[in-house]
């Protein structure tokens, strides 16, 4: 993709080559690189300006080899990017990414014209964790890709009929773009042992608190976490560009506490 072809307001060149449902969607390009398409009816200035310029985090669900992608741009809500690379395959494309840069289109889903833009570089080790599971989904031997593309489809209807996308979100791993490091457990309540004064107050509140029943009997039920309470406070980590952070008390099936806390850029 030449970048010095592309114009806001005006169609995105290689439109036909991508899916034309509303909504995000991870393509593979006859070039080996790697393309993010936002496909909304419109766009609101924030949802441009995130797009272009807000703060890019990956995270991924994965099961033996099916891998399960979601990005978030600043503080707009968390977006899937379900992705079989078995289905170049079947258009006769030899799948293998030969480039590091991923490029992210907003488009307008009713004109087809490009709305923001932007490139950027991938290490080299967050590439290599999903092409690892990628090309074994393109290789192997003693399971037909039409198989494999029946299984995925599968478990993303399980994924979908289960958990919201913001489920998902918590539920998944991240992964940093910039290093390729994942960062396990992330949600592990011991991370924020420090914690403040009002979060120490609602976990002192919540044993004698009847909605904590009400939570855990939900979360038995629904086999997830569920939002207890949730507020905002200080950002807790001087190395963010934020001040604020929306902090979520959840409990577990099994009756844990977990905080989970989103920076708010």
């Amino acid at each position: 993709m030449n970048f010095h072809n592309l114009v806001v307001g005006q169609p995105l060149p290689l439109f036909n080559t991508i899916p034309k449902r509303e909504g995000t969607s991870l393509n593979y390009l006859e070039d080996g690189s790697l393309c993010i398409v936002i496909r909304f009816d419109s766009f609101t200035t924030q949802e441009r300006n995130e797009i272009k310029k807000g703060l890019i985090q990956f995270r991924y669900i994965q099961e033996e080899d099916k891998i399960f992608l979601l990005v978030r741009f600043g503080t707009l809500p968390p977006m899937e990017l379900p992705f079989d690379p078995t289905i170049y395959l079947k258009q006769g494309l030899d799948f293998k990414v030969l480039s590091n840069s991923l490029s992210i289109y907003a488009v307008d889903h009713k004109t087809s014209k490009l709305v923001s833009f932007r490139t950027i570089g991938l290490h080299q080790d967050f590439i290599q964790h999903l092409c690892n599971n990628w090309y074994n989904n393109c290789s192997d031997g003693l399971r037909p890709t039409k198989i494999f593309r029946l299984q995925y489809q599968i478990w993303l209807d399980e994924l979908y009929g289960s958990h919201s996308t913001n489920d998902l979100w918590r539920m998944a791993t991240p992964i940093d773009w910039k290093s390729g490091q994942i960062e396990h457990a992330h949600n592990d309540s011991k991370k924020h042992q420090k914690l403040s004064r009002w979060s120490q107050y609602v976990l002192d509140k919540l044993p004698t608190d009847p909605r904590f029943e009400e939570c855990l009997k939900e979360a038995k039920e629904t086999k997830r976490d569920v939002k207890f309470a949730s507020w905002l406070e200080p950002c807790d980590d001087p190395k963010e560009e934020c001040s604020w952070d929306f902090v979520e008390l959840m409990v577990s099936p099994l009756g844990e506490k977990k905080f989970e806390r989103t920076h708010t850029w």
